[in-house]
């Protein structure tokens, strides 16, 4: 799309039996259109930069909204909670069909804000009410009934991605793989029975068979397709890897974000090494649970780091079809 278009915006109202639940974000397939009216409430043009006030444009079911507006009483406006009951809030998303692009649009500084007023005669003299209502979009400061609805579409048609179909967990494994921020592709690491047999294979050296063994570190790597300094610089900084990427993200033990989040470190790493140009993540607790406990999900999805889902970046990565492009370094100590 072209960043120098104005695009255009429609602004949906929510329905009131929509059921979002508080303080979440809803991902990329969400099904929008199931919890919102057919039709728009208001319309603006917008092409991002600084400090920009557009115009909202009242379309037929915005006169509507703005008279439910107008008509409610007093109690409605004294509380959040009594407000949400009758004014659920919005949906906003770009009209289809628009030669348009806009990269990020900065929520903290985003606001819609409606001025309605009646009068007591048709000559529209005498004011009778005034309604003035700011609606903020930064959700930061604000914990009452907030939820965050995003849709990512992406078009592949040309790229390398469009001939692969999907990597599911059942398909042969490839010579390269995907990995991109902003709702797309991710690929799935399969650790086999091949894979637990070796690793258990371990206990047994120099003749001597060892009743356990501990796995000190499991270090991850695998590397970029082409590590120059341009793709490395479009790629994520950072992967996270999951049992489930979807909506209600389920991450592997090693990468514990909700500890990571109250401000302690973890040795799970998932960053981007410019030299020698790979990703690095420890699986420590992750592999010993394959060796201890049959029910460890075989399945492992690299993707954005949780919070950065909807930031850009995209790789491409060697698959385990080529060769000393996927890795995993052992430190174990056996048990007697």
């Amino acid at each position: 799309g072209d960043t120098t278009n104005f695009q255009r915006f429609l602004v949906y109202e929510v329905k009131p039996e929509a059921n979002l639940y508080p303080d979440t974000t809803y991902y990329a397939n969400y099904r929008v259109d199931t919890v919102i009216e057919a039709d728009p409430l208001f319309a603006f043009t917008h092409k991002g930069g600084r400090h920009i006030r557009a115009a909202v444009d009242v379309l037929p079911a915005g006169e509507a909204y703005l008279q439910r507006l107008m008509r409610a009483d007093s109690a409605t406006y004294a509380t959040d909670s009594m407000f949400h009951l009758q004014f659920h809030g919005f949906y906003i998303t770009p009209e289809a069909n628009q030669n348009v692009a806009m990269y990020r649009i900065d929520m903290t500084t985003s606001y819609m804000e409606l001025f309605s007023r009646s009068y007591r005669d048709y000559a529209h003299t005498i004011v009778l009410d005034t309604v003035n209502v700011k609606y903020e979009f930064d959700n930061s400061g604000y914990r009452f009934n907030n939820a965050s609805i995003n849709v990512v579409q992406h078009d592949y048609t040309g790229s390398a991605v469009v001939g692969i179909n999907d990597t599911l967990p059942g398909t042969a494994p490839l010579n390269k793989v995907y990995v991109q921020n902003m709702a797309g592709v991710v690929p799935c690491l399969r650790f086999t029975d091949e894979f637990v047999a070796a690793v258990e294979a371990l206990k047994t050296q120099n003749g001597i068979t060892y009743s356990d063994i501990v796995i000190n570190q499991a270090l991850f790597r695998i590397k970029l397709a082409d590590p120059s300094i341009d793709v490395m610089n479009a790629a994520p900084t950072r992967l996270g890897m999951y049992y489930r990427f979807s909506d209600d993200k389920i991450v592997i033990p090693d990468y514990a974000y909700e500890y990571e989040s109250e401000g302690n470190t973890l040795p799970y790493g998932g960053y981007l090494y410019r030299i020698p140009g790979e990703y690095r993540m420890d699986m420590t607790v992750y592999v010993q649970d394959l060796l201890r406990k049959p029910d460890t999900p075989r399945n492992v999805y690299m993707g954005a780091t949780v919070g950065s889902e909807f930031s850009f970046g995209e790789a491409t990565l060697l698959g385990s079809e080529s060769p000393g492009a996927v890795e995993i370094q052992l430190t174990y100590t056996l048990i007697r």
